[in-house]
């Protein structure tokens, strides 16, 4: 499997939860900052804003320990600490802390919210970083039964039809799983392409129909879509690093073709 090559960095997703029931004691000025840390830092990996974020969601626990919306902004907060010290800090230690993090405070969200499509999409996103720490063991129970991953992203299409993040998990999933365990290009374009039609003006979405693209050897198809991202965001992490892959495989090409 070649899961191990979809870290964290490249599996971001939405932040906003209409309609959740806020807390009656917090001060949800403070709650609305830390999702705007996070959507400030969700590209670039900011460590300081990621800090900062999640000590605001942890402030508001620790007053109120069952509110879901601090709980489901302490998972992503510590999603991506997980990504920031893996990749950045190489710190498997500390990233592993913040993952268990992660996995816990999404679990508690999901017991409350169970019918919440925003929380199933972070489940399904927090299994697909568990099948690439374990991807044999992950292989294992999805030839034995339908994916944790794909049951999540289905569940929360299932609640919220136009799940940006859903469409875009489920998307890389089958992009890079392999024939066994249901992995399919041409479903991973038509979920990527459904994720662009939700929001054109998504880099991720573009980003990963142009990997899809370059899997596919649609080499022009791909330097579209990847040039549309990177007009949107042009620090944009995961669409700069596509962009070095895609130059290379373009200049193997043309001298290939020389």
């Amino acid at each position: 499997m070649r899961w191990p090559a979809l870290t964290l960095a490249v599996l971001l997703g939405a932040w906003a939860l209409p309609g959740w029931t806020q807390a009656q004691n917090l001060d949800q000025g403070n709650v609305a900052q830390g999702f705007q840390l996070l959507d400030q830092a969700r590209r670039s990996l900011d460590g300081p804003k990621l800090l900062q974020a999640e000590q605001i969601f942890s402030r508001c626990l620790k007053s109120e320990p069952n509110n879901p919306r601090c709980l489901y902004g302490r998972a992503r907060a510590n999603l991506f600490l997980y990504s920031f010290y893996s990749e950045v800090k190489k710190d498997p230690a500390k990233a592993q802390s913040c993952f268990e993090e992660a996995q816990a405070a999404a679990n508690r969200a999901a017991s409350l919210l169970p019918s919440n499509g925003q929380v199933h999409a972070l489940l399904g996103r927090l299994y697909q970083v568990e099948a690439a720490l374990h991807p044999f063991s992950s292989l294992v129970s999805t030839v034995t039964g339908e994916s944790a991953v794909v049951s999540e992203y289905r569940r929360a299409l299932e609640l919220d039809p136009d799940n940006l993040e859903a469409e875009i998990g489920l998307g890389s999933y089958y992009l890079f799983a392999p024939k066994v365990a249901g992995g399919n290009r041409e479903r991973a374009i038509k979920h990527f392409r459904r994720a662009v039609k939700l929001d054109p003006q998504d880099p991720e979405a573009l980003t990963w129909l142009a990997v899809a693209y370059r899997e596919s050897g649609d080499w022009e198809g791909a330097r579209q879509s990847l040039d549309r991202a990177l007009a949107l965001d042009p620090s944009y992490r995961f669409a700069r690093n596509e962009n070095l892959r895609l130059r290379e495989a373009e200049n193997r090409r043309g001298g290939s073709s020389g």
